[in-house]
């Protein structure tokens, strides 16, 4: 096939630009390439259509289509390039659309860049849309609104959009694909907020409400930011995904900051936070599947939030934090309560590489008959708060392992209660060495060791064994309800001791 290529030092402007092959019988050849450059000016057209049809033998492949208004607006009502089949032939592959403009682009219609063939189909074109703002009506890399019956098999086709705004104006699931969706501000600096109810402003890119309800379910990932991102990530309203999600302001000072809304993930959706400055969140909720949050050199702050993977009906969701200065940690569940001894609690990761833990709520690893998760505090821990950790799971039950200085923030005021079932809990550090806590309560039927110990009063249940090995100074009482094993000549001072 040959090309079409209209170039002008001016503008463009046509009513169709058709490039198109079709049969009624036999085979037919690869659709035109369409090359449209105006240095200046603006590009406009109708129906731009670079397509291949067979209604009985095998397509060819669907043209490229390529639109760059260097200095102007691109505005066009539909595009097409793909490969179709009607009969059972096997249809060839989609071309790529790729428009990028200096302005704007305005899109009325329909972007498609998809396969048809009732028996085989080839592969979805990429499309790739840049401007300083977008709008369009719907994006299509799986089926045509041409050929609204399923295909044969369903396709990966990527979609990358890039503006300093970003509108999709034809209703609920009208951008559809099965491969990976960029959506990310043409400038590195820019602001972006999600779930609003209308554009906050032209120095912010805004997926509003009715943006995200855009989005039809069947992506393969979902990225919201560029790769370079320097701005801040917010959240102007509540917010869904149904696919596997990462939110990016990697490059300097990038922030992600979704306080006072809830994140929710549904069908296979991952929740992905990273930034190389600070990050915050609000509620995220993401039944039995992963949230990672990655802060390269700012801090993780979920204090006001509660962070829930837990499952009714199979083993919970993992969460890693990884910070490098310090992760303020708010209420966890990573439980399951799934009736199968094979389900088990998600792991609760936690790292700061040069800062501080400090825990304001309840952490819940449990399993109601499965196992609970292990949990592993390898930085300095303060608690703001009383709370309780459970890692209590029928099948078999997580350890609680503290390997630094465990202290309160007010001397004598934070309780904590550890129900580790048949794990085993362990202080290698001082607890309350700087700040003493309030009651401390640790039920184990495993081993519970202790170093150093500074707090209100003690407690163990009974079963398994408790290791003292360092002075136990409470201003009440200690008891010991197992066995307990004296180790380095500790003392214990507290208005009453009991064994």
């Amino acid at each position: 096939a040959n090309t079409v290529t209209l170039t002008s030092a001016q503008g463009i402007t046509a009513p169709d630009i058709p490039a198109y092959t079709d049969s009624a019988t036999g085979n037919v050849v690869n659709a035109s390439a369409i090359n449209l450059t105006a240095t200046k000016g603006n590009i406009s057209a109708n129906n731009v259509f670079s397509s291949t049809l067979a209604n009985s033998g095998n397509s060819g492949n669907g043209g490229n289509f390529t639109a760059t208004a260097t200095q102007g607006d691109i505005t066009l009502a539909n595009v097409h390039s793909g490969a179709y089949v009607l009969g059972t032939g096997t249809a060839g592959n989609a071309g790529t659309v790729a428009l990028n403009a200096g302005g704007n682009i305005t899109v009325s219609g329909r972007v498609d860049s998809t396969t048809f063939g009732a028996v085989s189909q080839g592969t979805p074109g990429s499309i790739d849309l840049s401007a300083n703002r977008l709008s369009v009506g719907s994006i299509n890399t799986v089926k045509t609104d041409l050929f609204p019956t399923t295909s044969a098999t369903v396709r990966s086709g990527n979609i990358a959009l890039t503006g300093n705004e970003i509108n999709f104006t034809g209703g609920a699931n009208r951008v559809i694909g099965t491969g990976t969706i960029w959506l990310q501000p043409l400038a590195v600096g820019q602001n972006m907020v999600l779930g609003g109810a209308t554009d906050s402003g032209a120095t912010t890119l805004d997926l509003t409400a009715t943006d995200l309800a855009a989005l039809q379910n069947g992506f393969s990932s979902i990225a919201i930011g560029r790769s370079d991102s320097s701005g801040t990530i917010t959240f102007g309203g509540n917010v869904t995904f149904n696919d596997p999600v990462t939110f990016r302001s990697p490059a300097t000072s990038g922030s992600i900051n979704t306080t006072g809304f809830t994140l929710t993930g549904a069908d296979n959706a991952t929740i992905n936070f990273l930034a190389d400055g600070n990050i915050a969140t609000g509620n995220i909720v993401n039944p039995g599947r992963s949230i990672v949050l990655n802060s390269a050199n700012g801090s993780i702050d979920t204090s006001n939030a509660f962070l829930n993977t837990s499952s009714a009906n199979s083993s919970g969701g993992t969460i890693n934090f990884t910070a490098k200065t310090g992760i303020n940690l708010g209420a966890i569940d990573t439980s399951t309560a799934a009736t199968s001894s094979t389900a088990s609690a998600g792991t609760l990761s936690l790292n700061s590489s040069t800062g501080n833990i400090l825990l304001n709520g309840d952490i819940n690893t449990s399993a109601v008959a499965g196992s609970g998760s292990n949990l592993n505090f390898n930085n300095n821990v303060s608690l703001a708060k009383s709370l309780t950790i459970n890692t209590v799971g029928n099948a078999g039950s997580g350890s609680v392992i503290f390997n630094n200085s465990l202290d309160g923030t007010t001397a004598e005021s934070q309780n904590l209660t550890l129900n580790a079932g048949t794990g085993n809990i362990a202080f290698s550090g001082a607890v309350g060495g700087s700040t003493s806590l309030g009651n401390l309560t640790a039920n184990s039927t495993g081993a519970t060791l202790f170093n150093a110990v500074s707090a209100t009063s003690l407690t163990t249940n009974a079963g398994g064994t408790t290791q003292l090995n360092g002075n136990v100074n409470t201003a009440g009482k200690q008891t010991y309800g197992d066995a307990v094993v004296i180790a380095n000549n500790p003392i214990l001072t507290g208005t009453e001791i009991a064994f």
